[in-house]
């Protein structure tokens, strides 16, 4: 009598089309999964730039002095200063796929105003590299007062 051979694993055929079917549908993820980072880059950059902002008006304010915010798009940096020089100079620069509109040299006042030295109180940031992507905009007024959009 013939005992029933069980079959152990599986066959070259079926592994080709598990391997062929991951590689359509990581062919179709991996593009979505890039923007998905890149917009949570873009959002980071901005609730970074907005807490800059937020910080110079404050430290304007509580140290009766100038506080100014300069942005430089070439380099992609931020840095915050107070004119009577009683804090160091704090900077901190955007990721290589993050785009800043324009350059701008903001100065926050002792009573929470802004002045753009140069530049806009508009700033726009975007991820070039994903042109689907929505820029984000932050908008200060003439009190100091920062809003974003996105």
């Amino acid at each position: 009598m013939r005992t029933a051979h069980t079959q152990r694993g599986f066959s070259l055929y079926e592994l080709m089309v598990v391997i062929a079917v991951m590689a359509i549908l990581s062919g179709i993820a991996l593009p979505a999964l890039g923007a998905m980072s890149a917009g949570n880059d873009l959002n980071t950059a901005q609730e970074n730039l907005i807490e800059t902002l937020k910080k110079a008006r404050g430290m304007a304010v509580s140290h009766s002095t100038f506080a100014t915010v300069t942005i430089d798009s070439a380099a992609r940096t931020v840095q915050l200063s107070l004119a009577d020089g009683s804090r160091p100079v704090e900077s901190f620069s955007m990721r290589p796929d993050i785009g800043i509109g324009a350059d701008a040299t903001l100065v926050f006042g002792a009573m929470g105003t802004v002045t753009a030295q140069t530049g806009t109180t508009a700033i726009v940031l975007s991820a070039p590299g994903y042109s689907g992507l929505p820029q984000r905009r932050i908008d200060i007024s003439s009190t100091g007062i920062v809003t974003a959009t996105r």
